[in-house]
């Protein structure tokens, strides 16, 4: 399910209209991908194009944050009057601590709101990274409670099996904890491990790292930032056309707002309008 929402009676139109301008996402500042554009003048005077429809539909490849915009160029005897007109996706409340909000959500939202990581279930991030690994690697996650220092094991094309440990927190990984994890690692007959967190790794810690990997374990160390950037790319198929927006997004009101037939004829649900 998205996390967006479509609001038509209750959303701040002042926002709405600054919100549907933006050529980037307002919420992880991705350049916004157009998904449909519809032209239909009817009318010219000195070569400028008077009456008639402009729409735009624009998505964020990495949230899912979405906006609608465009006009309606109208003739009354001899004044031209211009109804601009936008629409634009509410993000939902989502409880990112409750265990039972579905991953996909919890992804999407992460995306879109990242400085809200440290709230997260720390079992749904979990799940998460899990997700995200999940695009490039057959990702097998482990029992909650007594999984030996490892969250997740990933197997690559070859059969190579990696030992993942997830650290939902606002501190700085020590060097015990890479070394707890090179131990499980190394346990499990494991040549490769990998530490996915939330904060950064203190020095010594990345220097127990670069040890391990020089005495033949590989131990690979993943902050906030550079999982974000891998939630990103994970999340970049996330409406390649049209028709898969509404299959995710559409509801009656939305439907509604990208019928163009709809649009022409000025349907009330279309906010912002000044």
């Amino acid at each position: 399910m998205t996390i967006w929402e479509h609001k038509p009676t209750s959303s701040d139109h002042t926002f709405v209209s600054r919100a549907a301008k933006s050529s980037t996402c307002i919420y992880c500042n991705e350049k916004m991908q157009n998904l449909k554009s519809y032209f239909k003048h009817d009318g010219e005077s000195k070569g400028v194009n008077l009456t008639g429809t402009t729409y735009h539909l624009w998505c964020c490849p990495i949230c899912g944050w979405w906006n609608a915009n465009g006009s309606l160029g109208t003739k009354d005897r001899h004044y031209y009057r211009i109804e601009h007109r936008a629409s634009v996706g509410i993000l939902k409340k989502l409880d990112i601590a409750d265990i039972s909000t579905p991953v996909n959500e919890i992804q999407s939202f992460l995306a879109a709101k990242w400085e809200e990581r440290r709230k997260c279930n720390p079992k749904l991030f979990e799940d998460t990274v899990v997700s995200v690994f999940g695009t490039e690697y057959e990702a097998l996650p482990t029992a909650y409670t007594k999984d030996g220092g490892i969250d997740c094991i990933l197997i690559d094309a070859n059969g190579k099996e990696i030992g993942v440990q997830v650290k939902r927190t606002k501190k700085t990984i020590s060097v015990a904890q890479i070394r707890e994890l090179l131990g499980a690692v190394m346990l499990r007959g494991f040549t490769q491990g990998i530490f996915v967190t939330t904060s950064n790794f203190s020095p010594p810690a990345v220097t127990a790292a670069n040890l391990a990997c020089s005495l033949g374990t590989r131990i690979e160390l993943i902050n906030g930032r550079e999982f974000l950037e891998a939630l990103k790319i994970a999340q970049r198929k996330m409406y390649p056309d049209r028709e898969s927006f509404i299959h995710e997004v559409g509801t009656p009101a939305l439907e509604h707002i990208l019928d163009i037939d709809e649009i022409e004829r000025g349907y009330p649900q279309w906010i912002g309008r000044r």
